[in-house]
């Protein structure tokens, strides 16, 4: 399975892809830390960048981001353990 994994809906048919927003927001982090104090913390603000929307990849939000269900569709996780 070679499907592209999705960060940001198609808007007007263009959707952003998963690997290009997490690079381009490692990318603004790194440029922010450089020749700035914080710079000492750059490894946590790149692994923060990193892995902000790792939630993003589960199978259900995948869907809702390529347009293959509508957002409202989904259950919220854990609704059936706590409510079911």
């Amino acid at each position: 399975m070679n499907r592209e994994l999705w960060a940001h809906s198609p808007t007007n048919g263009h959707g952003q892809p998963y690997r290009h927003h997490i690079e381009s927001v490692i990318h603004l982090a790194s440029a922010v830390c450089l020749g700035n104090p914080l710079s000492a913390a750059r490894a946590s603000i790149v692994a923060a960048a990193t892995f902000h929307d790792l939630g993003k990849l589960a199978a259900e939000n995948q869907q809702v981001l390529s347009g293959e269900l509508e957002a409202g569709s989904c259950r919220p996780h854990g609704t059936q353990e706590r409510f079911g």
